[in-house]
């Protein structure tokens, strides 16, 4: 099981910027593989889904589940995830004053057969992780 833990330090406070990260808008700017081909198929207070048509894998179904108490959302892929057994990404604010930390948690389990590749598939994930980061960065300095 790999866990990676990244943050960036943004503009505003854990209000402001907790109503900018929860919809679809900003999964589209700075997830590379949303945008024009995806689609909310749940958008409720507490969950919202959508569907990605992804280029060499498919259609792809996130569930976000958004936790305004705790200033947090858990997304997770739904369906198979080869060769992940599970993979989880997590959003969290922290109160830093007049700014906040937007911490990126992404906890996964990789199948057996894959276990001897857990540092590559971490390597892979924590890239991600800071290029999310910094578009969500850039997305949240924007007015």
């Amino acid at each position: 099981m790999g866990a990676i833990l990244e943050s960036v330090v943004v503009d505003g406070n854990r209000e402001e910027v907790f109503g900018r990260i929860k919809g679809i808008e900003f999964i589209k700017r700075i997830d590379p593989n949303a945008g024009q081909d995806t689609e909310v198929v749940l958008d409720t207070a507490r969950v919202l889904r959508s569907v990605s048509l992804v280029d060499k894998v498919g259609t792809i179904e996130t569930e976000r589940v958004i936790i305004p108490e705790l200033f947090s959302i858990v997304s997770q892929r739904r369906g198979s995830m080869s060769p992940f057994l599970y993979q989880i990404a997590i959003q969290m604010l922290e109160d830093a004053g007049a700014r906040t930390v937007l911490k990126w948690i992404v906890d996964f389990e990789l199948e057996d057969r894959m276990k001897d590749r857990e540092a590559y598939f971490s390597s892979i994930i924590r890239s991600h992780a800071r290029e999310n980061l910094e578009r969500a960065r850039q997305y949240l300095a924007a007015p």
